[in-house]
């Protein structure tokens, strides 16, 4: 194990950590730009096959499209769950060894993350923080 401390910098990172939760807070903000995003591909694949479909396209061609828009559904629901567990995990931080780091700026704006309900069945866009590490 001590050869892996040295690959870290010399040793292990203290449980409230900023980094953490600065990770943590990336997680979820990644995460739900990628569920934003299957919403939108959902939204454009069925207006498109919507549209094919009016115009009487080929059903070959119709099925494709139907093929992609299933596939965006799915990575949405695995998105979905994704997100769900990245959320669950920085709040338990906040309410565990992230205690610790309560006066800093990262912690008001994890709780400032979770308190926007990326969960909520409406898309809406992620607050914009500044969590480089």
């Amino acid at each position: 194990l001590s050869w892996l401390e040295g690959l870290r910098g010399g040793g292990v990172e203290a449980a409230g950590s900023p980094s953490k939760l600065k990770i943590k807070m990336n997680v979820v903000m990644r995460t739900s730009k990628e569920f934003q995003s299957y919403e939108k591909e959902i939204q454009t694949q069925t207006e498109k096959v919507d549209k094919m479909k009016a115009e009487g396209k080929e059903f070959h061609d119709i099925k494709q499209q139907d093929e992609v828009l299933k596939e965006a559904t799915q990575c949405k629901a695995d998105a979905r769950r994704r997100l769900d567990a990245a959320v669950e995990d920085l709040e338990d931080f906040l309410n565990g060894d992230g205690k610790a780091l309560t006066d800093s700026e990262e912690y008001k704006e994890a709780l400032s993350l979770v308190d926007s309900k990326p969960l909520s069945n409406e898309v809406n866009l992620m607050p914009s923080f500044n969590v480089d590490y």
